[in-house]
C-alpha cells in the first residue's frame, strides 16, 4: 500500500515537474513570439517608413506655392501707375499746361510800328476783327473784317480767317513759341501758310 502512494506520488511530481518545464517553455516561447512579433513590428515600421515617399517642398515648388494670381484689379493698377508715369514724363519735356491755353481777349497790335507806335491796334469779338487805334489810352474802332472761320488749333492756339472790305482774305493763327503772338498769312489755305506769311503784318498783345 505504502509502495502505491510513493508510486502515485512520484507521478505526480515527475508531471507536475514536466507541468512546470512546460509552463517555462511556453512562457519563454511567448516572450520570444513577442519579442519577435515586436521585431516584425517595428522592421515593418521601419521599412514603410524607407519605402513611404516623402513629400518634400524644394524651393521652386514653395515659391510658387506663394504666387498669387494676377486679379483684373492688379492689371488696372498697374495700368494706371504707368499711365501716370507717362504724364508725368511728357510734363516735364513739355511745361505746356492748361493754364498756357491761348485766348484772344485784351488788346493786340500790330508787330510793326509806324511813327513810335503799332501801325495799328486789334480787337477780337465773335464775329469781328476790329481795328483801330488810341485815344487817351483807350480803343477807338476804325474798321472790322467780319470773321469767316474761328476754330481751335490741336496745340490749344487759335486759327482766326476774315476777309478784308478790299475781298482780301486772310488768316491768323496762333504762334506754336508764343501764345501772345498771332501770325498772320495773306491766305485761306493752309496748304499756303510757308509762302504767304507776313511778319509786318501779325500781331502781338499789347501791355496796355
Amino acid at each position: 500500500m505504502k509502495k502505491t502512494i510513493a508510486v502515485l506520488l512520484s507521478a505526480m511530481l515527475v508531471f507536475g515537474l514536466a507541468g512546470c518545464g512546460n509552463d517555462s517553455e511556453g512562457t519563454t516561447k511567448g516572450k520570444e513570439s513577442r519579442k519577435e512579433a515586436t521585431s516584425i513590428v517595428l522592421g515593418t515600421e521601419d521599412t514603410a517608413q524607407k519605402d513611404s515617399p516623402v513629400s518634400v517642398n524644394t524651393d521652386s515648388e514653395k515659391a510658387e506655392s506663394e504666387v498669387k494670381p494676377v486679379t483684373k484689379e492688379d492689371t488696372k493698377a498697374a495700368t494706371d501707375a504707368k499711365t501716370t508715369e507717362d504724364k508725368k514724363e511728357q510734363a516735364l519735356q513739355n511745361p505746356s499746361t492748361e493754364t498756357d491755353t491761348a485766348t484772344l481777349d485784351g488788346l493786340w497790335h500790330s508787330i510793326s510800328i509806324g511813327e513810335d507806335a503799332p501801325r495799328y491796334y486789334v480787337q477780337f469779338t465773335d464775329e469781328e476783327i476790329q481795328y483801330g487805334h488810341l485815344e487817351d489810352d483807350k480803343f477807338v474802332m476804325d474798321r472790322a473784317d467780319k470773321i469767316s472761320r474761328m476754330e481751335r488749333t490741336k496745340d490749344n492756339g487759335f486759327l482766326i480767317q476774315a476777309q478784308s472790305e478790299s475781298g482780301t482774305q486772310y488768316s491768323f493763327r496762333t504762334s506754336v513759341e508764343d501764345k501772345d503772338t498771332l501770325e498772320y498769312f495773306k491766305t485761306w489755305e493752309e496748304e499756303a501758310f510757308d509762302t504767304e506769311y507776313y511778319a509786318g503784318s501779325s500781331l502781338i498783345r499789347s501791355m496796355t
